[in-house]
């Protein structure tokens, strides 16, 4: 349980931090020209915008796939990230109340300031799955990066997948709206 657990708080990739404007709600855009991706090793596949990168992570990696924001122009030293992560957890399936208590608390341990904003199960890709947004301050040595944080996390053939979107705490919204559209049309085996 614990690698698990430490299998899902190895995922962040934080590679900076600014000041973005302040998040309001408002559609995703058109999927029209975006793009789809196609893991030929793992199965899955989801759509992406055509001005966000796609990095498949090297054998060490703990992610499998990254995909980053656009920049912002100079002023931006926070790149919004959306992780994928693959664990294989054999016939160890996690129930769906445990995993919720036991990421919270997990959570709760790590973040400085860590604030649950909204947390739900849903049906995805067959399976029950567990999503959990967050914020709280990441700390890294002497410096603190306040982040906004969706998970999205399942038990699937023997894997447990996770799906996380750091963005700086006052990222922008249309990045956010663009990541839990990815989340949602992330396709499993």
């Amino acid at each position: 349980m614990k690698i698990i657990l430490l299998s899902i708080l190895s995922f962040l990739y934080l590679e900076g931090n600014a000041q973005k404007t302040p998040a309001t709600n408002k559609p995703v855009s058109a999927t029209k020209d975006w793009l789809q991706y196609k893991d030929s090793v793992q199965h899955f596949s989801f759509p992406y915008p055509s001005d966000w990168t796609i990095r498949v992570a090297a054998p060490t990696e703990k992610s499998k796939i990254f995909v980053r924001s656009p920049s912002e122009g100079e002023e931006d030293i926070f790149i919004e990230n959306l992780n994928g992560m693959i664990r294989p957890i054999g016939d160890n399936t996690i129930p769906g109340k445990e995993l919720q208590t036991s990421i919270k608390k997990a959570l709760a341990s790590k973040f400085k300031d860590f604030v649950l904003i909204k947390e739900k199960f849903l049906n995805w890709n067959g399976v029950q799955a567990y999503q959990i947004e967050y914020t709280g301050t990441q700390v890294s040595g002497t410096e603190e990066t306040p982040v906004w944080i969706v998970q999205l996390v399942a038990n699937k053939n023997k894997n447990l997948y996770t799906l996380t979107y750091v963005s700086h705490k006052n990222g922008p919204i249309d990045f956010y709206n663009k990541a839990l559209k990815i989340m949602q049309s992330f396709t499993l085996p």
